[in-house]
């Protein structure tokens, strides 16, 4: 299969698109969801994450659908990336559920701990050029890699004051994807995805205010602004040169891609560092969610003079991983996991309560649901479970500590593709 080894080029991929909207929309089977809400249809085998040197279970930090929606990225505790493809008989209805274990096609390894990745925004199976995937780790510099061959694309380096190589905690494509943006300690980078090395712009989070003390007269000089690690970023579909940006400083800030500056900046309301932001396909709500935090916070933001705080809506996160929810297409539904193996789904035209939730039966596992995926295209779900755990020993000093089951506490992770009770309809073309 032939490939290219340099950056994707300029796309004008166009969305079809009715009024403003999706030209489909999601329709829920309320009865059938109370009786049988999902049904899983694939899932990785328990040995293909494996164990650490220590013994420890590989565990899940994110998984992404791909735009096209037939292949599932993840990242793991092993720092490897894993490319996993949807059978093309499972999108078609020809065969399911899978009973052999879902394999991955592809793996991409980083020297060390992976912080996030991001998929080329118009990615498509058939054009072998855009399919890539960013990914940033710790003192590396941003790489692009090749998802059909796994080989290293191109890569663009972030550096300090002090002239070193630092490390994004977060990276993503603008929205037409001719930029790269990468979130650092109080700062924003931006490449050009047509100009890979070291030469970056830096998007305007602080700004230093001096003030003189009245003790000593002296000047001491403090950051205002959008403060600390920016740990997330998103960009509004809809409303181009908008993106969100979040920080475990417990803020988010709304940021105009064209002034290259921040814009306003949220009273997120978070206990914790912010650690995921998404807006809605329609790209009127703004969601944020962070650290050892039970609420997802939602901001209206088409008044881009005060976004307004609507509602939030109730999980249980007493972890400090980062828990990813997800909006489904038409923007009616948000999905979440929670650290005990539930998933609960909220209407997002409701008052906030929960409109239904997936229980540990259901998900069979009571460990964290760390990322709960709507797929863009088919009536699927994809869910994965893990979070970092070390193994206790008892007054012998030889056996893991069980749950109150009498089963292991270290269930390996896994990721799953469930088929769930709803459909997407098209309108009709008046």
């Amino acid at each position: 299969m032939e490939t290219t080894t340099n950056a994707p080029q300029e796309s004008t991929h166009e969305t079809t698109q009715h009024n403003g909207q999706p030209n489909y929309y999601i329709n829920f089977l309320f009865e059938s969801i109370q009786k049988h809400p999902l049904n899983r249809v694939l899932r990785t085998s328990p040995n293909e994450f494996g164990n650490l040197p220590d013994e420890t279970p590989v565990f899940t930090k994110t998984v992404k659908w791909s735009p096209d929606g037939l292949c599932l990225l993840s990242n793991s505790e092993d720092n490897l990336m894993r490319l996993f493809e949807i059978p093309q008989t499972l999108l078609t209805n020809q065969q399911k559920p899978f009973t052999d274990p879902w394999q991955k096609c592809l793996s991409v390894s980083e020297p060390c701990t992976i912080y996030d990745f991001s998929w080329y925004p118009f990615m498509t199976s058939t054009d072998p050029n855009t399919c890539c995937f960013l990914t940033t780790s710790l003192s590396q510099p941003v790489h692009m890699w090749d998802a059909f061959t796994g080989k290293l694309r191109q890569a663009y380096t972030c550096y300090n004051q002090y002239d070193e190589v630092a490390s994004p905690l977060s990276v993503t494509f603008n929205a037409t994807a001719d930029k790269i943006y990468c979130g650092l300690n109080n700062s924003i980078k931006c490449f050009d995805t047509m100009r890979p090395g070291g030469e970056s712009s830096e998007v305007a989070c602080v700004e230093k205010v001096e003030k003189r003390s009245s003790a000593n007269k002296k000047l001491k000089s403090k950051l205002v602004g959008h403060t600390g690690i920016i740990s997330c970023l998103a960009f509004n579909k809809q409303m181009v040169g908008m993106y969100a940006a979040g920080s475990y400083n417990k803020s988010v800030g709304i940021y105009d891609e064209d002034q290259n500056s921040l814009q306003h900046l949220l009273d997120s309301k978070h206990k914790g560092g912010v650690t995921h932001v998404c807006f809605s396909d329609n790209g009127n709500m703004l969601f944020s969610g962070g650290r050892k935090d039970d609420f997802v916070m939602c901001y209206d933001v088409r008044n881009l003079y005060e976004p307004l705080f609507v509602m939030s809506f109730e999980r249980k996160v007493s972890t400090n991983q980062k828990i990813v929810f997800d909006v489904d297409p038409t923007s009616r539904y948000l999905m979440t996991g929670c650290d005990d193996g539930r998933v609960k789904v909220f209407d997002l035209s409701g008052d906030g309560s929960c409109s239904f939730e997936l229980d540990s039966s259901i998900t069979n596992t009571k460990d964290t649901i760390n990322s709960t995926l709507f797929h863009p295209k088919y009536p699927y779900v994809a869910l994965s479970s893990g979070q970092r755990k070390y193994p206790l020993l008892n007054g012998e000093g030889s056996d893991m500590e069980e749950d109150s089951d009498g089963e292991e506490s270290m269930d390996p992770c896994w990721i799953s593709v469930f088929e769930a009770s709803f459909e997407y309809r098209e309108y009709d073309e008046q």
